[in-house]
């Protein structure tokens, strides 16, 4: 993988984990009775009558089975969750103070991010009511790159083991090829939803 795609993943990973932080005590929905969707069309809840959905949940079930690039950012998810599994809750604050300086900084970061947007207390109350009222679109704007790119990623990956297994005749031939058109499979979905040219077209299922 070059280095600004690592670069870029990261800066993507982080974006999410500010928006976790800051917002991880929100819910949000599409209206009245509506359920929402993952970023592969399926159904968060299963539930006709789930109006609202927690944040977190969302996130869980959308980064459920991906690894973060970014270790001390893939620590804090992990721990995040973790937590969430067992109390259905968040202390955030709880964090500056964490017995790993390296989290407790990145903490500190993530939240200064978002108060840094604005020096003055009106502009920045302006900004955070704009932020809840359009809450659902960032938060699926910035998961639905990050799977876009991190598709990416995998699929290249499976790609080079799918020529190697090949140029050895590998048994395992068969069963990468199955992952490799899974993944492909997955990015078309997500690229039909953030509009990403040439999604629907599959220009990725190429060997």
């Amino acid at each position: 993988m070059k280095s600004f795609e690592k670069l870029e993943l990261a800066s993507q990973e982080k974006e999410l984990l500010r928006i976790l932080v800051n917002y991880h005590d929100r819910t949000f929905g599409e209206g009245e009775g509506a359920i929402l969707k993952t970023s592969t069309g399926e159904e968060i809840g299963g539930d006709t009558e789930v109006e609202r959905i927690p944040l977190v949940d969302f996130f869980r079930v959308e980064l459920q089975g991906l690894t973060f690039e970014n270790q001390v950012f893939e620590q804090l998810k992990y721990e995040f969750f973790s937590i969430y599994d067992r109390v259905e809750k968040l202390n955030i604050h709880h964090y500056l103070n964490h017995a790993d300086k390296a989290l407790g900084r990145l903490i500190s970061d993530l939240l200064a991010d978002t108060y840094e947007m604005s020096p003055n207390w009106k502009k920045y109350d302006a900004l955070v009511s704009e932020m809840d009222a359009n809450l659902e679109r960032t938060v699926k704007d910035a998961m639905y790159h990050y799977k876009y790119r991190k598709l990416d990623k995998l699929i290249s990956e499976n790609r080079e083991r799918l020529q190697k297994a090949e140029e050895a005749k590998s048994e395992e031939m068969d069963l990468l090829l199955e992952t490799y058109m899974h993944l492909i499979g997955l990015k078309r979905a997500i690229g039909q939803r953030i509009g990403t040219e040439g999604a629907a077209r599959g220009d990725d299922a190429v060997l």
